[in-house]
């Protein structure tokens, strides 16, 4: 709404069939003291947070937290706000929290890539000629063998 916001905390359910909460960050958040700091658990599915806007915020359309999750199988899931409170920057911190509503998700299996070979020239092997005299043309010499001398010094 175009209310004023002062404070807002929440207790955040997701499926943990679905998704796992990868990060919770409060980046770019409204909230600039936190009563308590965004956390969360994969084992039970929760994010939970408490803030406040000191000053104020004037309303309208604001980030509060950042959830980022990894889908971990194809489904469906929920994501729900199990409890929340926004309270209004009236000075007298009045519930202006209102009707808290889910969002459900489709996690669909990613398609598969055709794979397609990648076609590479033939590579062209060069024939390479040695000649090699043959006998009739050079003539072997036969090998000669020499006994060893031995000497005796007396």
């Amino acid at each position: 709404s175009n209310t004023p916001v002062n404070a807002v905390s929440a207790n955040i359910k997701i499926p943990t069939s679905v998704f796992s909460i990868e990060s919770v960050t409060k980046e770019g958040s409204i909230l600039n003291f936190w009563v308590s700091e965004p956390r969360f658990s994969n084992s039970n599915g929760a994010v939970v947070f408490e803030g406040v806007s000191l000053g104020g915020h004037p309303g309208g359309s604001a980030d509060i937290v950042t959830l980022n999750l990894r889908a971990i199988q194809p489904g469906n899931g929920t994501v729900s706000i199990g409890s929340a409170q926004i309270l209004a920057n009236d000075g007298q911190g009045t519930n202006i929290t209102g009707a808290l509503r889910s969002g459900i998700f489709t996690i669909n299996p990613a398609p598969l890539k055709e794979i397609k070979p990648v076609e590479t020239p033939a590579k062209k092997i060069e024939e390479i000629k040695i000649e090699v005299p043959t006998e009739s043309e050079q003539p072997q010499k036969k090998p000669e063998l020499n006994a060893p001398e031995i000497m005796l010094s007396v």
